[in-house]
């Protein structure tokens, strides 16, 4: 078992990303203790997500699955509990997979593997405040719904990257234990992060003063957010993922983008509305040095 892996596969027509954290490489024969979990993102046709608030986090509505009880009915029993309303989720699967391994966890000789079920369900109904049912830790970190805007979620993403923490919830038979092993941080942003490809000294020789960066040295130049997403663009139009690795890809995809930016600057229609030439975020000329 990978220690960190992120898989993506189509079953029945619904795409699925599974997650696997498993630092300590525990095989599955090796698992003895199992505990699922489920949680939804609810969100309006406004465009607001609703959020559970306690202890000063956010997390996503739902909790753990009872003993001889399904995936469906956990979530809309987590879900009644939780906002008091009743929710049908027979057609619902799930989108993201979390699987996580846990040595000696919650104590020695135990390897737990939890099993976290993310589901996308759209509603515009308010919470039934007076039918919901929190537990006594709810109770104490003061939980509460509120729904926020995806829109401000999506400008926040685009200036920064956020944290998004997941962690055990307690219950009579599971304890958090140490912080270690009962939070899962994700970063996330919306924002292009400069590839290692395009930015590690993977070229050069005799002496550290000669070394360069063979992405921005020989092919494409100068980074800039606006040219990585058009080099993206020009992958996607294949199909085809890159990791650095392949130079005659970089070279090949290079091309391509240096032809299309040669055309957009030598259109005449462009040229007479003053478009050319083509520029970065930052207003500098997007120049792509490859040849071939």
């Amino acid at each position: 078992m990978s220690k960190n892996v992120e898989l993506c596969y189509n079953v029945e027509g619904v795409i699925m990303i599974e997650l696997i954290k498993n630092k300590s490489n525990i095989k599955e024969s090796e698992v003895n203790n199992v505990i699922t979990r489920v949680k939804a993102l609810i969100i309006t046709s406004n465009n607001k997500i609703l959020l559970g608030h306690s202890h000063s986090e956010y997390q996503f509505p739902g909790g753990h699955i009872e003993t001889g009880e399904s995936l469906l009915l956990g979530l809309e029993r987590e879900l009644k509990e939780e906002t008091g309303l009743v929710f049908h989720t027979s057609n619902l699967e799930p989108f993201v997979v979390r699987n996580a391994y846990y040595k000696d966890y919650p104590k020695e000789n135990i390897n737990t593997k939890i099993i976290i079920y993310y589901f996308i369900i759209r509603d515009d109904r308010v919470p039934d405040l007076k039918n919901t049912n929190y537990t006594e830790e709810e109770i104490d970190g003061n939980f509460t719904l509120r729904y926020i805007p995806l829109n401000i979620v999506n400008e926040v993403l685009k200036e920064k990257m956020c944290r998004l923490m997941l962690k055990v919830d307690e219950t009579e038979f599971v304890k958090e234990g140490e912080v270690e092993f009962s939070r899962a941080i994700f970063l996330v942003s919306s924002k292009l992060i400069r590839p290692d490809w395009w930015t590690v000294w993977d070229g050069g020789y005799g002496g550290t003063e000669n070394y360069f960066n063979i992405a921005e040295q020989i092919y494409l130049g100068e980074y800039s957010e606006t040219k990585y997403t058009m080099f993206l663009e020009e992958l996607a139009k294949d199909g085809v993922e890159f990791d650095g690795k392949n130079k005659l890809v970089l070279k090949k995809y290079s091309l391509r983008l240096k032809h299309r930016v040669e055309e957009y600057n030598n259109d005449p229609e462009n040229i007479a509305n003053g478009k050319v030439p083509l520029k970065d975020e930052y207003g500098n000329k997007i120049v792509i040095p490859v040849v071939g």
